[in-house]
């Protein structure tokens, strides 16, 4: 086993007054190590994603790339909601509308990943909600 090298003693610090002696003190007991600050580009997006900025942009987007998928007789009685995971809510008029949607699920499933290849929704999750 490899030994260890001792520390040669430090040589004891002379200071010429008390006021040195206690400034010096000080000094040492107050070395603390400071981390460096986040980017500043960390914290507006995560500023950005916290307020719900990003959101308000993205509604307009989601509201166009929904009547391209649904057609405009379907977005007319209904909205897109928020996206969670892989899921994304849509808020239809009524049950009967409710149903209907989801008769034509896969296929809207397939035009979505057809309009929109970088997305990582797979599936539509259809609620009864206010639509205007």
């Amino acid at each position: 086993m490899g030994k260890k090298k001792a520390k040669a003693p430090s040589k004891p610090r002379t200071f010429a007054s008390e006021d040195e002696f206690i400034l010096f003190d000080d000094y040492e007991r107050k070395k603390r190590f400071v981390p460096t600050p986040p980017a500043m580009a960390n914290v507006m997006s995560k500023l950005i994603s916290k307020r719900g900025y990003a959101e308000i942009q993205t509604t307009s987007n989601q509201r166009e790339l929904w009547e391209k998928i649904a057609g405009s007789r379907m977005a007319a009685h209904s909205r897109p909601g928020k996206v969670r995971g892989t899921a994304w809510e849509i808020f239809v008029r009524n049950s009967v509308l409710l149903q209907e949607f989801s008769f034509v699920h896969s296929k809207l499933v397939k035009s979505l990943q057809q309009e929109c290849p970088e997305t990582k929704v797979k599936s539509l999750k259809f609620k009864v909600g206010p639509v205007e």
